[in-house]
């Protein structure tokens, strides 16, 4: 690879006119480059480091489900997925599976979100 890794922080995450690109630091932090305009640093400087399988696996079983699972958790464990959490239907637990689907097509998944009846 050719430069050093860049990261894009959202506009919420400081007090600027717009995104900036952020050069990675030796330590894998991003640090917040002047803004046009702006004044301040991030209120919280976030990671110049790629998301975890973790992290994108649950991004995407929110977006499948709509973040209608409460209590969500994703575990690896070897080469097994295992899935936690608490949805109101079976339709729900089945977009769950779909969501890992999506991102691992062919690893094995314990499935184990708990399906609570509406009170």
């Amino acid at each position: 690879m050719i430069g050093a890794p860049f990261a894009i922080l959202p506009i919420e995450s400081f007090n600027g006119p717009a995104a900036r690109v952020m050069p990675e630091s030796q330590d894998g932090t991003a640090h917040l480059i002047g803004t046009p305009g702006g004044t301040g640093f991030p209120e919280r400087i976030m990671s110049a480091l790629p998301k975890t399988l973790d992290q994108v696996l649950l991004e995407r079983i929110q977006e499948r489900t709509g973040r209608r699972v409460r209590d969500l958790s994703v575990e690896m464990s070897g080469e097994l997925v295992v899935v936690r959490g608490r949805a109101r239907s079976f339709h729900v637990k089945q977009l769950v599976l779909h969501g890992v689907r999506d991102v691992l097509p062919t690893t094995p998944l314990r499935n184990s979100i708990v399906v609570e009846a509406a009170a």
